[in-house]
């Protein structure tokens, strides 16, 4: 894999990957910000209120338009979390023909829009966003979190999360509260606009065939610097949530009820291992065996051997060390499908692991970075994390960590992990 070229420093930084592999430019712009409960709601919606109108362009129509016009663009945002920061994206995938002038020129159209979108959103003259946009995203958002609410295994595992992550800024919900989204939040959606300009790091990454790279960069910083303040702004490392930050904080296992005819049980330990870890390779290699693929613990002994589960699985997660066990259940066997599980963790910890456990999940996981490897987004999510905890890590440098994982370190991982929280989500005895 090509190496990716890095430009600028701290507060603003372009990444370019030049490739002969694709036959597209993506652009990914991510601004990073520490999470705040006062502002994760109307930050959260920001990615979504840029795609609805810019200075020049003041409708979503109007920047669909242009996009169709440039040989089919696709443009989208998102909002995502990583550990304690919120970060927002906007990206933009456009077919590239060297040496064709006219698809030069709707290159640098595409990016003039990108650089407006953030920094040149549609208002009114006094600076607020205008009310039908602001009253569009607003019930698209909430749309957002009611969806979230009825897809019963991803909210399960999110409440898990957030409240094995409590009191850190970290529990706060990733789509921010539903109660908060209201048509006069307009106000405070500019101040939270005006917030991530002036606070947030920008990450622009851009892949494909490049040409000209330090051209494009001093274009890129030259529109966004002036805009910007480049001196107040806050550049937070993530770092794992260790079990010193849980002391005064007893083991929780909650419960909640609603009308589900499968139960939700998610069990999440603290390992205080993340990305920029040493063992952070030997932690995705203990995952795969603990619960990652059909072959792990969690599948065999609780769903095939058992049959005490629909599905069972575990989650790792880098930012925040979190290792998830989770399964739905019926509800009268949540007990013993909580001891199995418990008792997969507890055999890794022991060193009872197989050569042919290690080697399927060494396969499984050195086979799916090879196909990420034609995957722009995965380079880009690769090389991002390492901006957020300061390890840079190449796609080849994990491949290469992880073949070379010993049992050993894979105990040691296990080692670590120690019960931080259960969240139960089953019906009422009678609904059952």
């Amino acid at each position: 894999m090509p190496t990716v070229q890095h430009f600028g420093d701290k507060r603003l930084r372009m990444h370019a990957l030049h490739t002969e592999k694709f036959y597209t430019r993506h652009y990914s712009i991510k601004l990073t910000i520490p999470l705040d409960a006062k502002f994760i709601t109307s930050t959260a919606v920001l990615p979504y209120l840029w795609l609805e109108g810019s200075k020049s362009y003041p409708s979503a129509r109007k920047i669909m338009q242009l996009t169709d016009s440039l040989y089919g663009t696709v443009l989208h945002s998102s909002v995502s979390k990583r550990g304690g920061l919120q970060v927002v994206e906007i990206s933009a995938a456009m077919p590239y023909i060297h040496g064709n002038q006219e698809n030069r020129a709707a290159m640098n159209q595409l990016e003039k829009l990108l650089m407006e979108l953030l920094m040149a959103p549609a208002t009114n003259e006094d600076g607020s966003f205008l009310s039908t946009h602001v009253s569009k995203v607003i019930e698209l958002q909430k749309n957002r979190i009611r969806n979230l609410h009825d897809d019963k295994t991803t909210y399960a595992f999110e409440q898990a999360m957030e409240r094995a992550s409590r009191p850190l800024p970290a529990s706060l919900p990733r789509l921010g509260y539903l109660d908060e989204l209201e048509n006069d939040m307009a106000p405070l959606l500019y101040t939270a606009y005006r917030r991530l300009l002036e606070n947030a790091k920008i990450d622009i990454y851009v892949s494909g065939k490049l040409y000209q790279v330090e051209d494009m960069w001093i274009d890129f910083q030259q529109k966004l610097e002036s805009q910007l303040s480049m001196t107040n702004f806050l550049n937070p490392l993530v770092e794992p949530i260790q079990k010193s930050h849980m002391e005064n904080r007893a083991e929780l296992r909650d419960i909640e009820y609603q009308r589900v005819n499968q139960a939700k049980l998610n069990l999440v330990y603290c390992s205080g291992i993340g990305y920029a870890h040493p063992l952070y390779p030997a932690a995705l290699v203990m995952n795969g065996i603990l619960g990652k693929f059909p072959h792990s613990k969690l599948f065999v002994e609780v769903r095939e051997k058992r049959s005490l589960a629909y599905y069972a699985s575990s989650q790792y997660d880098s930012m925040t060390g979190f290792v998830v066990l989770y399964a739905g259940v019926q509800p009268g066997k949540v007990e013993e499908a909580r001891l199995v599980m418990e008792e997969q963790v507890e055999a890794i910890q022991k060193g009872k692991i197989s050569e042919q456990e290690i080697q399927f999940t060494k396969s499984g996981l050195l086979n799916q970075y090879k196909q990420l490897e034609d995957q722009p987004a995965s380079w880009t999510e690769i090389d991002f994390n390492g901006q957020l905890t300061g390890q840079k890590l190449t796609m080849e440098d994990l491949q290469k960590k992880i073949s070379d994982v010993t049992v050993e370190d894979i105990k040691k991982v296990a080692e670590h992990l120690a019960f931080q929280q259960e969240f139960l989500l089953t019906a009422r005895r009678e609904q059952v």
